[in-house]
Order: C-alpha cells, then sequence, then structure tokens
C-alpha cells in the first residue's frame, strides 16, 4: 500500500479512538461505555458545565459534529501525518 492510504487509514483510527475517549469512557474506573449515564462526559457537562438534563442532547450535537468534522478534515490531517513521518 501506498503512504497515503495507510495515513488515511491512521486518521481515520485516530479519528476513533478520540471518539471512544471522549464520548464513550466510564466516569468510574477504565473501560467505555455505551450508556451515556455512566460517561465521562455526561459527568463533565453536568457537573462542571451546569447542563443538567440536556446533556445527552449536547452529546449527541458533539459527537455528531466532531465526526463530520473529523471526516471532511481527514485529507488534511493525513496530509499533515506525512508531512510530520518525513520530518522523523
Amino acid at each position: 500500500m501506498d503512504s497515503k492510504k495507510i495515513a488515511s487509514y491512521v486518521t481515520l483510527i485516530l479519528g476513533l479512538i478520540i471518539i471512544a475517549m471522549v464520548f464513550f469512557e466510564k466516569y468510574r474506573g477504565f473501560g467505555f461505555t455505551t450508556d451515556i449515564r455512566y460517561t465521562e462526559f455526561r459527568h463533565k457537562a453536568r457537573y462542571d458545565l451546569g447542563f443538567r438534563g440536556r446533556e445527552e442532547i449536547l452529546w449527541w450535537v458533539l459527537l455528531i459534529s466532531f465526526s463530520i468534522s473529523w471526516w471532511c478534515l481527514r485529507e488534511k490531517i493525513s496530509k499533515l501525518l506525512l508531512k510530520f513521518h518525513k520530518v522523523l
């Protein structure tokens, strides 16, 4: 495979890792959950930002917007990864 294709796959995997860590990480202990009530994101939104009762809507909006923006910027992120790799 050529380096552009590998960089594209690395970018997509990196995006999935970021999404998993930000939106699906458990509040207590290490692990992942799909139940928003037990995520670190809900805890931060509810107690630090004051979004009581609206944190699920905020969760969905931010998840969708991050996914769309990462998808739109994937080629530019891949180019940055390739430039960084060439420097090393």
